[in-house]
């Protein structure tokens, strides 16, 4: 994790503690639609391979990406070839956090 010179399906940036080089850094502009307008965003930890605007959605997602390929080792994971796969007794390959909120300005 935070490795630049790892080759790119193997890098990921972690809020970790440690350095983030710039190259990690992704900054996305709210658009201003008029008064209460609210903006949903959605954070979540690297247990989650693609993020929906509702959990469900989201949780989803990973069971079928499970179901079709539990040790993450082919084409429908392919983005997924730095994690591991799912080890016995657990329900996924790693912990999960996801977060919802919404932004009124």
């Amino acid at each position: 994790q935070n490795n630049p010179k790892a080759p790119k399906p193997y890098r990921y940036w972690a809020m970790d503690g440690f350095p983030i080089h710039v190259e990690g850094i992704e900054v996305y502009k709210l658009k201003r639609e008029g008064r209460g307008q609210a903006k949903q965003i959605v954070l979540a930890s690297d247990g989650y391979p693609k993020l929906f605007g509702t959990l469900e959605e989201t949780e989803q997602h990973l069971k079928t990406i499970l179901q079709h390929d539990p040790q993450l080792c082919g084409n429908v994971s392919l983005s997924l070839a730095g994690t591991k796969g799912v080890r016995p007794g657990n329900e996924s390959f790693d912990d999960r956090t996801y977060l919802r909120f919404e932004v009124d300005y």
